[in-house]
C-alpha cells in the first residue's frame, strides 16, 4: 500500500474528478475517478507520471486516454480509494 498526498485538483465536479497526488519519494501519480460506492468511497485509477510527461498534459498536449494506455512504466496503474 502506497500513502499518497494530494498535490493538485485539475478537474472538480462534485468531488475531484482528475487530480495530482505524489508519494514519499516525490512520484507523481494522475488520478482518475471510476466510481463511487457508499461503502467503499471514491475509487480512482492512478497512474505514475513523470513531471515532464504531466506538464505536457496540463498544457493539452498530451490526451488523458493516452496516458493511461501507454504508460511510462510498466505496471504503474494503481487502485486508490479515497
Amino acid at each position: 500500500m502506497r500513502n499518497l498526498k494530494l498535490n493538485r485538483i485539475l478537474e472538480f465536479y462534485d468531488v475531484p474528478q482528475i487530480f495530482v497526488a505524489k508519494d514519499v519519494v516525490d512520484i507523481n501519480y494522475l488520478c482518475l475517478l471510476y466510481n463511487h460506492e457508499d461503502r467503499l468511497g471514491y475509487l480512482y485509477i492512478g497512474v505514475q507520471i513523470s513531471s515532464k510527461k504531466l506538464e505536457l498534459f496540463i498544457k493539452g498536449q498530451i490526451d488523458l486516454r493516452d496516458i493511461y494506455l501507454q504508460p511510462e512504466v510498466d505496471n504503474s496503474l494503481y487502485n486508490i480509494s479515497v
